[in-house]
């Protein structure tokens, strides 16, 4: 399913579809495509981001930031009860 701006504007702020880069690596993949931004996450430190690059997908979908958003907030919630 492709994009139109209105699921574009409400999938680029789930949490789901931001991650953590370091300066430069950021600056290159700025607003690029997916598959462009593959390239660069494997020159980053963050396991989850060469996990990200090293993947076999060409294009990130809304089924792909809704997967991760699940993860990402399981995983935050398993922390917080462990840590908390």
């Amino acid at each position: 399913m492709g994009w139109n701006e209105k699921d574009a504007k409400k999938f680029l702020e789930y949490i789901g579809n931001k991650t953590l880069l370091e300066k430069k690596q950021n600056i290159q993949a700025s607003n690029e495509y997916f598959v462009k931004k593959k390239k660069i996450y494997l020159k980053s430190n963050f396991l989850e981001i060469k996990h990200l690059g090293s993947s076999n997908k060409t294009d990130w979908l809304k089924k792909d930031i809704e997967s991760r958003n699940e993860e990402i907030y399981k995983r935050l919630k398993e922390f917080f009860e462990k840590n908390l």
